[in-house]
């Protein structure tokens, strides 16, 4: 992981966030209104709007804005591109009209006037296979263009990061060692090729890319953290947390090596120490995320439920509506028997929710695992009605139908899951 990963960043914004995502889905929802489909100057205010719902992540809802343009402009070139575009983000490329999917990304191309060998479209046409079920299809491409992509170290970088987000791990790592080439022993670099090597479960590597590193400078941070890291992949914790206590005690304000030390500890049963690095970030940092779930480990490793349970309301206080502790709070209630506690708090929230939150999703698994088959259901319905193809409804739909014995209703919703995209 990068030194600038997103998952080691503050989330003080998220209550931010939400709160737009909610006004522009209100915004969309009004100027999706029949009434106001022909009121003159409304598509400068459509595009905007579609522009922020693209932005926070919302392909589908923007692509809905997109139609309504070409709606009263047919021929609007821009529109034409945005609405494809988000068509492929959402993981469809029907709205393409060709004969086949490599026609589909091809004409992509076309509408945004870039050649097939532009390099962001590769990274785009390598994204969207990844979404429609062709994984060898999409190695292939990012190998490639591993092997052969040009530009500043930024930018490589960035790349390299991309393909690990899209669990392309191995062309990530052609990419990094390209960047190794003319400099073997570059200690950053080496940092990241490590790091790649602890996600390929390969810590033995991991340790001999840091011993290059360190060969050249013994006091490089990252090499240092990476390496105890190893070793604590290896079952040497307690060498490990040594390692990382003498980097933190070196560099307080390091957040990465505290985490890193924090988790360290627990894996050696270590729990107060664990407790007390985490402590240490937060005095700096209230919303640090990774901090904030391992304290929620740390209560469920010691067995208290309660705590565990109210280092989650804690975390959602600092991070509002972040799926990651919602997801693990629904999780801890339903394993303690008391789903009725993650649904007091999942359900309001939910209702809150613009289309296409987790929320939802998250809300419609509580209800199934608390016996509320019938409301799970009703919110999976509610999901494909703003979403066809929404796979998240489609799949609980057929374990809902196959938990009463219905298998010929859960055959049909996975097939019509596993061809919608197409």
């Amino acid at each position: 992981m990068s030194q600038g990963s997103g998952a080691d960043a503050p989330t003080a914004g998220a209550g931010t966030r939400t709160r737009l995502r909610a006004h522009l889905a209100k915004l969309r929802a009004l100027l999706l209104m029949p009434e106001e489909q022909h009121v003159p100057g409304r598509n400068g205010l459509r595009f905007a709007v579609a522009e922020g719902l693209r932005e926070i992540g919302a392909p589908r809802q923007a692509e809905a804005l997109y139609a309504a343009i070409l709606h009263e402009e047919p021929d609007n070139a821009r529109a034409q591109a945005f609405r494809a575009a988000c068509a492929v983000d959402a993981g469809r490329v029907g709205i393409l009209k060709a004969d086949s999917l490599e026609q589909s990304l091809d004409r992509l191309a076309d509408l945004f006037g870039v050649t097939r060998q532009d390099q962001a479209y590769i990274r785009q046409k390598a994204a969207t296979l990844t979404r429609m079920g062709f994984p060898a299809e999409a190695q292939a491409l990012l190998r490639g263009l591993a092997r052969t992509f040009s530009g500043p170290r930024p930018e490589m970088r960035g790349l390299s990061q991309q393909m690990v987000a899209m669990g392309e791990t191995g062309a990530a790592a052609i990419l990094l060692d390209r960047m190794l080439e003319p400099d073997p022993d570059d200690t950053t670099v080496l940092a990241w090729r490590a790091e790649l090597a602890l996600q390929e479960a390969d810590p033995a590597l991991a340790l001999s890319l840091c011993a290059r590193g360190l060969a050249r400078n013994d006091g490089h941070e990252d090499l240092r953290r990476v390496r105890a890291e190893a070793l604590a992949r290896q079952g040497h914790a307690d060498r490990a947390a040594e390692e990382l206590a003498a980097l933190v005690a070196q560099s307080p304000a390091n957040p990465r090596a505290r985490l890193s030390l924090a988790d360290t500890l627990v894996a050696a049963g270590r729990l107060a120490e664990a407790e007390a690095a985490c402590h240490a970030v937060l005095a700096a940092m209230p919303a640090q995320p990774r901090a904030l779930m391992i304290l929620i480990g740390v209560a469920q490793a010691e067995g208290d439920i309660d705590e565990a349970l109210l280092r989650c309301r804690a975390a959602l206080e600092q991070c509002p509506g972040d799926p990651r502790f919602l997801s693990r709070l629904a999780q801890i209630c339903a394993q303690a028997g008391r789903e009725g506690e993650g649904l007091a708090i999942l359900e309001p929230l939910r209702r809150e929710a613009p289309p296409g939150s987790p929320l939802h999703r998250m809300t419609a698994e509580a209800l199934s695992a608390a016996g509320r088959v019938e409301e799970a259901e009703a919110i999976y319905r509610q999901m494909l009605a703003q979403d066809p193809a929404d796979l998240a409804a489609l799949t609980g739909l057929a374990t809902l139908a196959e938990q009463r014995g219905a298998f010929d209703a859960a055959l049909a919703h996975l097939e019509e899951a596993l061809w919608t995209p197409a």
